[in-house]
C-alpha cells in the first residue's frame, strides 16, 4: 500500500453505501427530466464521485492506489472533475459564460499546481 493511502480507512457503513447508490440514480433521473446541462453534469459528477466507493469499496481504494502512481491520468481526472464541479457551483451565481471562464481558468491553475506536487511526491517516493 502506497505511505499516503491510509491504511486503516475502512469500508464505509451501509447508509453511506446506500446514500452513494440512491443519490446518483436520483441525479440521473433530475438530469433526464430537466435536460439542463447543469444538471448533466452533477449527474455525472454524483456517478463518478459516489457510485464506485458505494458498490465496490475495496475495488475502488485500490483503483485509487493505482491511479496515484500515473502522473497524467491522474491529472486529468483531477481537471475534469475541477472544471465540472466548479462550472456547476459558479453557474448558481454567474452566467454560463463567465462561470466556464472562471472554471476553466481555476481548474488548470489548480489542476498545474496539484500536478507539480504530485511529480515532486512521486520523484521523492522514488
Amino acid at each position: 500500500m502506497d505511505r499516503f493511502i491510509d491504511a486503516t480507512n475502512r469500508p464505509p457503513s451501509k447508509p453511506i453505501r446506500v446514500f452513494g447508490v440512491v443519490a446518483p440514480v436520483l441525479m440521473i433521473v433530475q438530469a433526464v427530466g430537466s435536460r439542463r446541462l447543469e444538471d448533466i453534469l452533477t449527474a455525472i459528477f454524483f456517478v463518478v464521485v459516489l457510485l464506485p466507493p458505494a458498490i465496490a469499496p475495496t475495488a475502488y481504494r485500490s483503483r485509487l492506489a493505482a491511479l496515484d502512481k500515473h502522473l497524467v491520468p491522474s491529472t486529468i481526472l483531477m481537471f475534469i472533475v475541477l472544471l465540472c464541479s466548479l462550472f456547476v457551483l459558479l453557474t448558481e451565481f454567474l452566467s454560463r459564460s463567465v462561470s466556464l471562464y472562471v472554471a476553466v481558468t481555476a481548474a488548470l491553475v489548480l489542476t498545474a499546481v496539484g500536478a507539480v506536487l504530485h511529480s515532486k511526491r512521486l520523484r521523492s517516493a522514488e
